[in-house]
């Protein structure tokens, strides 16, 4: 299996879907006290969902991660397993089939092979009565410490917890080293505070017997995938499923029937408030403070509470994303197992009109660029998604200038070092594929004419993607990158450089990039850079822009972008209902060595009120061929 992406957004996916005190370690520091705590309620913490008695014996199941029908597989060819718990409730002393538990060390050993790729040892220890402590692997000294007796998760550093060896810095959420892109040494990171989660004020139990630590699947869903996709148990197949490839076979004739257990309906409610503050990155800015309330406040508690069908359970989902957070980042994908393929969102499902307002704003900026493209006839390179025109085109106009358009940020797809013989031959524009093939081939095609001395970025249409491609295309363009992330849930921060192999010859560097352009006498050669915005321009299509305008180097044209700062967070409830939102990593600009999120878009320093002219290829080079 690949390794997962990181998609720090894509505003696609929403259009489809609706319409201190520390100790010093060397030069590192942990945080030892002063924890902030997650709270479940500004008024009282929920009811008890159940009391465990035991568990019933375990049970081994198949990981469902790249299809429906094969299970995932390990290096080896044999496919990789996990063991479930199913709880007992102590009041009826019968099982609860559709409430799953895991061994957290033992699970969470599976998921980090699943993530990473790579195997991981990780140890347990009790520290006292009750009390069992988990060390991250790369660095003992952060851990994750779960409390029985509080029913409490206690992490002394929660970023911390999850910093593997290839991250550059405490909130490096990129993935890709030492292919096409690398880190550089410069770097910036501030640890953040640590973090104190109480199951008890959400009403979830937490077992620990023997030293073992037993979760809810759904608590390592919300609280330790970070912004990989859930892992849906279907109890009805035995086995789990990665939640981006449910699709049609998923739901079987027996799918669509609300059987869900008591207490499985109290932990979707439950689970929710908890998912939600602990993840939701707005929060501040939406002004929630705790969700139990905020569902309160805003009526959804009829929809989302345990008395609620499932199928109104996955009604209020769409309504708490769509119309409450309206954010573009938060959108609803697939309905639980016991809902079923058939669901229809209700007619008379009210939608935030400012969203759909700005969706419809930013959807006609394809038309626009069509309209202008046939009318000049211009004939760009494109592939058909979902219907619509999906632009990945290299073009030159007026003999000094390149177009680099693409409508998403895709890391590489195809084997670039493979298809050049490691640089030795030219890629063909045929070949490319995604963001990193566009660079590669754009590079190469600027490198040969000299004529270029302008090279134009096209995000009009964008609407975000994949921060490997931003880290990578970034680079080429400024010859070092700096993406800066700040975590709302911890304060921590992290600014993390990129160098990029663009020549595809296994070195990383200035050379790679338009900022180390040579003429033919070897004298350095310069290109004026710009980049065109709209208010389409969102997540990591509004980013750029925002790298591009901290580091002077790039003259920005069009309209203000459609900001997004947060990457992605891919939840699921506890039934299985699959949607997402804005995490709490959140992309930054910085000024004066402060951060500062950038979800308000960023302003260009040329504006155009008619697009067309932008569209119009001959004009617009005519213009930048002007500019003084």
């Amino acid at each position: 299996m690949k390794k997962t992406r990181i998609v720090f957004a894509s505003i696609a996916a929403s259009f489809l879907i609706l319409m201190a005190s520390c100790a010093q370690d060397g030069d590192k520091y942990y945080l030892l006290n002063n924890s902030t705590s997650v709270v479940a309620s500004a008024e009282n913490n929920m009811d008890q969902i159940f009391s465990i008695a035991s568990f019933r014996d375990k049970m081994e199941v198949n990981f469902y991660v790249e299809s429906l029908t094969s299970p995932y597989s390990t290096s080896d060819g044999n496919p990789l397993k996990t063991d479930i718990y199913i709880p007992v409730d102590a009041a009826s002393q019968t099982a609860v089939e559709d409430v799953p538990y895991v061994d957290f060390r033992g699970y969470h050993e599976k998921f980090t092979l699943l993530k990473t790729g790579e195997s991981s040892t990780i140890k347990s220890e009790v520290t006292s009565l009750g009390k069992v402590r988990v060390r991250n692997p790369q660095n003992t000294n952060y851990y994750v410490e779960f409390d029985e007796g509080n029913q409490t998760i206690y992490f002394n550093d929660y970023d911390a917890f999850f910093r593997t060896a290839y991250m550059g810095t405490i909130l490096d959420i990129t993935n890709l080293n030492g292919k096409y892109l690398k880190r550089s040494d410069n770097k910036f990171e501030r640890y953040g505070k640590a973090i104190t989660l109480s199951l008890k004020k959400y009403g979830i139990p937490m077992k620990i017997i023997d030293g073992t630590v037993y979760i809810p699947l759904q608590v390592y869903n919300d609280i330790f995938n970070g912004c990989i996709p859930s892992m849906i148990y279907n109890h009805n197949k035995k086995a789990l499923y990665f939640a981006e490839v449910i699709s049609g076979s998923y739901y079987d004739a027996e799918s669509g029937k609300d059987t869900r257990s008591e207490v499985l309906k109290k932990l979707n409610y439950n689970s929710l408030c908890m998912n939600m503050d602990f993840n939701y990155g707005l929060k501040d800015i939406h002004g929630i403070s705790a969700f139990a309330d905020f569902f309160k406040e805003t009526g959804l508690i009829k929809d989302l509470s345990a008395s609620a069908s499932a199928e109104d359970f996955t009604t209020g989902i769409i309504k708490m994303v769509c119309n409450y957070f309206a954010d573009f980042h938060s959108g609803w994908s697939k309905p639980s197992y016991y809902v079923g393929a058939s669901y229809v969102r209700p007619a008379n499902l009210i939608i935030n009109p400012i969203y759909l307002a700005q969706n419809a704003l930013m959807n006609s900026y394809a038309s626009i660029r069509e309209k202008a493209f046939a009318d000049k006839g211009i004939s760009a390179r494109y592939y058909t998604e979902n219907g619509g025109k999906v632009y990945l085109d290299y073009s030159e106009f007026g003999g000094n200038t390149a177009y680099i358009t693409y409508d998403s940020f895709v890391s590489a797809k195809k084997d670039y070092y493979g298809l050049t013989s490691n640089g030795t031959k030219e890629l063909a524009l045929s070949d490319v594929a995604d963001t990193v093939g566009l660079v590669i081939y754009a590079h190469q095609q600027i490198k040969k004419n000299s004529n270029i001395k302008n090279v134009v970025i096209d995000l009009s249409n964008n609407g975000g993607g994949e921060l490997n491609a931003l880290a990578y295309i970034s680079a080429w363009c400024l010859g070092e990158s700096t993406i800066n992330i700040k975590s709302t849930l911890t304060g921590a921060m992290g600014s993390t450089n990129y160098l990029v192999d663009v020549d595809l010859n296994g070195e990383y560097g200035v050379s790679d990039t338009l900022q180390g352009l040579k003429n033919s006498d070897g004298t350095s050669r310069k290109v004026n850079l710009y980049c065109i915005t709209s208010p389409m321009s969102f997540s990591c299509g509004n980013a750029l822009p925002a790298i591009f305008k901290d580091s002077g180097k790039v003259v920005l044209l069009g309209k203000k972008s459609g900001g997004g700062a947060c990457a992605v967070f891919k939840g699921s409830s506890s039934d299985g209902t699959v949607f997402q939102i804005s995490s709490c990593y959140q992309m930054c600009t910085t000024k004066n060595g402060s951060f500062y999120q950038a979800d308000e878009g960023v302003e260009p320093d040329f504006i155009f009120s008619d697009f067309s002219n932008i569209y119009d290829r001959e004009y617009l080079t005519t213009y930048i061929n002007n500019l003084k």
